[in-house]
């Protein structure tokens, strides 16, 4: 075999060598590529995946949230409504802890916000019911001192229980002027809540926000104005 046979194979060789070791090198690259192209892939999808359950637990709390504030809201109006299209000689047929009941509801999805507002609506509500049935049970004490069986005797307790019925009136129609006030607020919280509050709301809620600071502090009624209602009973 000359010396030309011999280059001729080794250069042959060389490129087969070299060809392979190309080949080789390209399919581990190509894996390499393949890894990261499916490792990428595998880390979009489940990006993708934590969004949507991220976006549907939003709508989700977001319809829990809707639902609560319309039930708890139109339950307290009908409430009110009841409360004060009954007469002040007719007992109330009301059940209260329906409207608690509600109102827990907002305890679970509600900002704080909200929910201070709907405890105050509950209050009032609350108040309203206790003022009618004090107020009901003034007139039927003051007709059984009118009767024919008491005397004049009795007429300074009359006119006392006459005076305390005014009083508590004027308190028990307060209580519905400061119940549309309470509602025009909660709405107010409920839309800055959803996000779907204005500019024009913005001003009417400054303008309403410190009323609803007294309206709470009066809603906090003391030991002693009940203890007075019921010695006024007695």
């Amino acid at each position: 075999m000359d010396a030309e046979t011999i280059r001729l194979i080794i250069t042959a060789a060389a490129a087969v060598v070299a060809g392979i070791g190309a080949a080789t090198l390209t399919a581990v690259i190509n894996r390499k590529n393949t890894k990261d192209t499916l490792a990428s892939a595998r880390e979009v999808a489940e990006e993708q995946r934590r969004e949507m359950q991220n976006r549907e637990h939003a709508v989700w709390v977001r319809d829990q949230k809707q639902e609560a504030y319309t039930n708890f809201l139109l339950l307290a109006q009908n409430m009110r409504q009841k409360i004060f299209a009954t007469a002040v000689t007719e007992t109330l047929d009301v059940n209260r802890q329906e409207l608690e009941v509600e109102r827990s509801r907002i305890m679970l999805v509600g900002t704080p916000v909200v929910r201070h507002t709907a405890l105050a609506i509950n209050q009032n509500v609350t108040l309203s019911y206790d003022l009618h049935t004090f107020i009901c049970k003034l007139n039927k004490k003051r007709s059984e001192l009118t009767s024919e069986e008491h005397t004049d005797q009795d007429r300074p307790r009359v006119e006392n229980i006459g005076k305390l019925i005014r009083k508590t009136q004027k308190e028990y129609w307060d209580t519905r002027e400061d119940f549309f006030r309470l509602t025009n607020q909660f709405v107010m919280d409920v839309r800055d809540d959803l996000g779907t509050v204005s500019p024009e709301d913005e001003a009417l809620n400054a303008a309403n926000r410190e009323r609803i600071k007294t309206i709470r502090e009066d809603l906090d009624v003391d030991s002693e104005e009940e203890d007075g209602r019921i010695k006024a009973l007695a």
